[in-house]
């Protein structure tokens, strides 16, 4: 019996996210949607990652896609290359900072 049913992956990137929804199916791209990367930076190089509106843009558009598709969706899969991670606590309360690689706060130490 064939398989339908879709997946959505989500792409983190320094610039710009990316969550594709695809039919588990033929493996068809069934819809996909991008937004940029937010971001809190300083006159001092300091550029982390605005986890809380990243984690907000995710959710609207992982329901937006799972509202418009015509497969229910079973599977998601995160992909990022260089980024950093953010830490949470039992409860899912972010408790850390999440800094991207353009950050600067470091080059003094490594020249």
């Amino acid at each position: 019996m064939p398989d339908y049913h879709a997946a959505l992956v989500i792409d983190i990137g320094t610039t710009n996210c990316k969550v594709s929804c695809y039919s588990c199916h033929d493996v068809s791209v069934l819809e996909v949607r991008k937004f940029p990367t937010p971001i809190i930076s300083s006159d001092k190089g300091e550029v982390d990652f605005d986890i809380e509106a990243l984690w907000q843009a995710l959710r609207l558009v992982m329901a937006e896609l799972v509202a418009s598709v015509p497969f229910p969706v079973k599977n998601i899969s995160i992909a990022s290359f260089g980024e950093s991670g953010v830490f949470v606590d039992k409860e899912g309360v972010f408790v850390s900072k999440m800094q991207s690689s353009l950050d600067r706060r470091g080059v003094a130490y490594l020249s």
